[in-house]
């Protein structure tokens, strides 16, 4: 049986859906606050190291750190670090595909240029 969320974990959720709720457009919104839950959901019911819990945690807060114009990135478009990359399995490489393909759509019916063109 998994262990309950850490409390900074349930903190980072909360303060993304508030982030979500304040700056983000309807789509997007409801859109970005389905995975979050999903995520968390599938974080909560695996069996979660601390160490993961660890990373989990420092990837959300970046996370939420880019949308309140905090982050310190050095990639500002956003892309994946290859490292991160080289440490999916299959089933998350293709789930981040499809992630980025419904954005892509999404923010070409919203009018939002592609950070990569722009």
């Amino acid at each position: 049986m998994s262990r309950p969320y850490p409390r900074e974990a349930l903190s980072i959720f909360r303060q993304i859906l508030r982030i979500h709720r304040e700056n983000l457009p309807p789509p997007m919104r409801a859109l970005g606050d389905n995975y979050v839950r999903d995520e968390m959901r599938r974080h909560r019911d695996a069996q979660t190291s601390n160490t993961q819990w660890q990373t989990f945690v420092k990837e959300w807060k970046t996370y939420r750190d880019m949308l309140t114009g905090k982050a310190d990135l050095q990639n500002k478009g956003g892309g994946i670090h290859p490292d991160v990359l080289a440490a999916m399995t299959p089933e998350q490489k293709q789930q981040f595909l499809d992630l980025r393909e419904e954005t892509q759509k999404l923010a070409a019916a919203l009018g939002i240029p592609d950070s990569k063109t722009s």
